[in-house]
């Protein structure tokens, strides 16, 4: 007996038990929604074995959860690599791949997972999702049919079923899923419909459909968020940043919230508390060329020449096409003797905004 407790005791002791350890705190942690904690405990696991592909995978959710997608897309990748034949992780590199606009990377995914998997409505969704990014309405469709034979009546499919009618040229099926939409009533639906409307106006139809969801669902993330930009466009800039500040409350790693609130407070003056907003929204998504475009802006009103200059570089490095970027990197480096890459950048805004600038047709040339 003694020597039975003797090895017990070492096994217990052992590397590969402080591994499981932490690893299944950690799932607790996540079923409890407890996300910081969940990812220190995953690290922990890793850092005794970075191979350890479930603590990557759940590293690779818990960071999603938090609206870090880049990250969660690098542990989704080193999850795969070491779980090839674990189809589930492909889904969630699909997932993570959709919300981050990187729609051929999401195809190419989500159909590995498809080919393995038991039907998944959610998984046409998000593939449908990605078709529709790439503009392919014909697998866009397929791919939404399938979702709304098992989720006939969730918002999300229907919209962008919707969508992708609309898109093919078949309005009268697009125009009769919208119908069927509106009457589901959903708060999520009154977030659709704030935020289309958001875009096109009226505003204050859209203010009224995001409230109403309020009303129903108080912790509807994204409702305050549409609200928020909403009264920015009109020019209500303090009840503004309250709502994307109630946004960053329910949804704290939401970097859009963050870039709107410091584009508001930049407005206000606040330059401090705008680039400590902007460096948020960067930390979250590396991948915002716009969060440093801001950044450059806010630190050149400051005077920081270096820091300006180092942050619109790195805007260009995002192959930005946005004009100003290039126009305020130029007149800086000019300002500072350097003429030649200041002339070349201030030709290449002049470029930029000629591409952009509306064409007129013949019949509407001006004398």
């Amino acid at each position: 007996m003694w020597l039975i407790a003797t090895l017990l005791s070492l096994l217990l002791q052992s590397p590969e038990a402080d591994l499981a350890g932490h690893y299944l705190r950690g799932v607790e942690l996540q079923k409890a929604e407890k996300w910081l904690q969940a990812e220190d405990e995953y690290r922990r696991a890793l850092e005794l074995n970075p191979r350890h592909g479930p603590s990557l995978n759940n590293l690779g959710s818990v960071l999603l959860r938090q609206g870090r997608n880049a990250d969660a897309a690098e542990y989704f990748e080193r999850a795969a690599s070491q779980l090839p034949e674990v189809w589930e992780v492909r889904k969630n590199l699909g997932l993570v791949y959709v919300q981050t606009a990187k729609f051929g990377l999401a195809v190419d995914h989500l159909k590995a997972y498809l080919a393995h998997a038991r039907p998944d409505a959610h998984a046409e969704y998000l593939l449908g999702a990605a078709y529709l990014g790439l503009r392919d309405f014909p697998n866009a469709l397929t791919h939404l049919e399938r979702a709304r034979k098992q989720l006939p009546n969730d918002a999300g499919v229907l919209y962008l079923l919707s969508a992708a009618y609309a898109n093919s040229g078949q309005s009268s099926q697009a125009e009769k899923l919208l119908e069927e939409l509106f009457r589901t009533e959903k708060p999520e639906l009154r977030v659709l419909i704030g935020e289309a409307l958001e875009g096109t106006g009226p505003h204050e139809e859209a203010i009224r459909e995001l409230e109403k969801a309020l009303n129903e669902k108080p912790d509807m993330r994204l409702a305050h968020f549409y609200k928020g930009r909403i009264l920015w466009k009109l020019g209500q800039a303090g009840e503004a940043v309250k709502e994307f500040s109630e946004e960053l409350r329910l949804n704290p790693h939401h970097a859009p919230s963050y870039f709107f609130r410091g584009s508001v407070v930049e407005h206000q003056g606040r330059l401090t508390a705008a680039i400590e907003d902007y460096l948020q929204a960067f930390r979250i998504d590396p991948e915002l060329a716009a969060a440093c475009h801001h950044l450059g802006r806010a630190y050149s009103k400051l005077g920081d020449q270096e820091k300006a200059v180092d942050w619109l570089r790195k805007a260009i490095a995002k192959d930005t096409k946005e004009p100003q970027v290039y126009f305020l990197l130029g007149r800086l480096l000019s300002s500072r003797g350097e003429r030649e890459e200041g002339m070349r950048l201030l030709e290449r805004s002049r470029a930029l905004l000629n591409e952009q600038r509306p064409r007129a047709s013949p019949g509407n040339s001006q004398p």
